[in-house]
């Protein structure tokens, strides 16, 4: 296997025909991404030095969302909200989310998964109310924004998820 260097952080393997791009991320750390042509390795370089310059470059990682949530409902939320908050977004992550989100990687979770969600959720064998799917989505987007803030993912797919519509509760 012979590399030839073909630009700054991207390389050439003759052997296998493939572009291998490493992406610089500070304090030694470093990954390489492969690509099946040039303009490609370019193009996601270009991407990740603009992400990098905006401080919005974020390393990849294997967490899943399932990891992410119970790390966040321990060392982030608990000691923001009481108990009976604490207890019913355990709830909801244990009994909702996990079992349906949970095995997503949390940085390849997507608005689609989520309105997929979202719509098995109200319509599914038990389906939920809408006004219980708003507060499903309302958990999952404060997890997701401690995620953006924690530099665990870039943007939060929620962002173009649209909630469930409110309903009035009739006496």
């Amino acid at each position: 296997m012979a590399r030839t260097k073909v630009a700054k952080n991207i390389a050439y393997d003759d052997v296998r025909k493939k572009y291998y791009v490493t992406f610089h991320y500070g304090n030694g750390e470093k990954t390489t991404k492969t690509f099946e042509n040039k303009k490609d390795a370019t193009r996601a370089l270009k991407q990740f030095e603009a992400d990098k310059a905006n401080d919005e470059a974020v390393k990849p990682a294997q967490d899943s969302l399932e990891e992410w949530m119970l790390y966040w409902i321990e060392n982030i939320c608990r000691p923001r909200v009481r108990d009976t908050t604490f207890y019913g977004y355990m709830n909801i992550i244990q009994n909702h989310l996990v079992p349906n989100l949970g095995k997503i990687k949390l940085q390849k979770l997507s608005a689609a998964d989520i309105r997929d969600y979202q719509r098995d959720k109200m319509v599914g064998d038990r389906p939920l109310s809408p006004n219980t799917v708003r507060k499903h989505h309302e958990l999952l987007n404060k997890i997701l924004s401690d995620a953006v803030l924690e530099g665990k993912i870039r943007k939060n797919p929620l962002g173009i998820v649209t909630n469930a519509k409110k309903t009035q509760v009739e006496h």
